[in-house]
């Protein structure tokens, strides 16, 4: 059995595994990597460092997705 995680994604509280990645919480979001910042605790981590940036308990997560418009 797998030890859960409580982080916050845009302030909606989600359980992830204990060892997640950065990387597996898109993954699992389900979410394009193209024009996204992402910052856990007010830090922009790049997209290089999704695979080895781990999700501590209550981390808060930031996910922002560019948009075009005028």
């Amino acid at each position: 059995m797998k030890m859960m995680i409580s982080i916050h994604v845009n302030d909606s509280e989600t359980q992830v595994a204990k060892q997640s990645t950065l990387a597996t919480l898109m993954s699992n979001l389900h979410q394009n990597s193209t024009g996204m910042a992402v910052a856990i605790n007010n830090r922009v981590i790049p997209k290089s460092q999704w695979s080895e940036t781990g999700l501590e308990q209550n981390d808060q997560v930031l996910v922002i997705t560019a948009t075009q418009g005028g």
